[in-house]
């Protein structure tokens, strides 16, 4: 009887084991929502998404018709700039969706800064821990 018992405990749990995949080994990324940023042109908002080293950079950039807007991503080890991006829209929405390697320690912060001329927004986001 207990061979029996222990047999479908083992076969259960295969089943569920199956059914719902293993327990715990699934660990959604940190992510840090920004904006939205406004300039009197144009705005952005975006979301990081926290790797081990790098980040991702999810959202938008739109430009209401003057000038161009552009957004600025300086990223960051502590204190030394490790890279530095732009995307840019004129007189539309322009998506944007890339991921920044970075070194051994990882990216730490990101400086963000739109402008639309003169006219200028900047934040900034910090890695969570």
């Amino acid at each position: 009887m207990r061979r029996i018992a222990a047999g479908l405990v083992l076969v259960l749990a295969t089943c569920l084991g199956v059914v719902f995949g293993p327990v715990g080994s699934a660990s959604a990324e940190p992510t840090t929502h920004l904006g939205p940023l406004y300039t009197t042109g144009g705005r952005t908002e975006m979301t990081f998404i926290w790797y081990n080293r790098s980040v991702g950079v999810q959202g938008y950039v739109e430009n209401f018709g003057l000038n161009t807007t552009t957004v600025t991503f300086k990223f960051f080890q502590e204190s030394t700039l490790l890279a530095t991006q732009t995307r840019s829209a004129s007189a539309q929405t322009k998506s944007f969706n890339f991921t920044q390697a970075g070194p051994s320690g990882g990216i730490t912060e990101v400086d963000v800064k739109v402008c639309t001329g003169t006219a200028c927004s900047d934040d900034y986001v910090i890695r969570p821990f």
